[in-house]
């Protein structure tokens, strides 16, 4: 059975999910945005084996802990390609203007929404999402989706920070979001959980076209 933990990290509270099977322990990290101490905490507790880190997208208050996981776990960082430019940039990502540092990090595996990946015997789907970031995906395991900081419970991501675009925010949460099962469970990169039919009906910003 698949268990999703929920770590709030970081200077805002970013969620950081550990995603493993209890059985086997094999398990990934999404979003590590601080506060590495913690994760790798609740890692060794569990005595996860960790393969992989995923990132929704390059923002320094979602990356700020990956440097210190990735290193602890000795484990690959996966982000979209379009946020590379926001990886090697410290202005760009936001996090000198945070004040969490200069944070940069050249990922491992830099993939598109055609990219392939496996997770404890079945496909995760990756559904990119721009708008937030040019490179902003969600995460689609199961009937659980990671989402980042495109969709919030009755609220959406910013698009007024560098590189970000309404329109594209708009299109995404629309055209990949909204056409997705309403009963799928949606884990967003900050506040609490939600799913995809209570978005459509009551997200004041987006709500589903008629």
């Amino acid at each position: 059975m698949i268990k999703i933990e929920a770590l709030k990290v970081g200077l805002l509270s970013a969620n950081c999910y550990i995603v493993y099977d209890q059985e086997t322990l094999e398990g990934m990290v999404i979003d590590p945005g601080g506060n590495p101490e913690i994760i790798l905490e609740y890692v060794k507790n569990f005595e996860l084996n960790i393969t992989r880190i995923l990132l929704t997208h390059g923002h320094g208050d979602h990356i700020a802990g990956v440097e210190g996981v990735a290193k602890a776990l000795k484990v690959p960082v996966w982000v979209h390609k379009n946020d590379k430019e926001l990886m090697e940039d410290g202005t760009k990502n936001l996090s000198v203007m945070l004040h969490i540092g200069d944070i940069t990090y050249d990922a491992d595996v830099y993939f598109d929404e055609s990219s392939s990946m496996e997770f404890l015997g079945q496909q995760v789907k990756i559904i990119h999402t721009p708008g937030h970031t040019p490179g902003s995906v969600s995460f689609l395991i199961g009937s659980d989706l990671f989402v980042g900081d495109t969709l919030f419970f009755h609220s959406i991501g910013r698009s007024d920070l560098y590189a970000g675009n309404f329109d594209d925010l708009e299109k995404s949460i629309q055209e990949k979001i909204y056409t997705l099962d309403e009963s799928i469970k949606i884990y967003p990169g900050h506040g609490p959980q939600t799913n995809v039919g209570e978005e459509m009906k009551n997200n004041s910003y987006i709500k589903k076209r008629a």
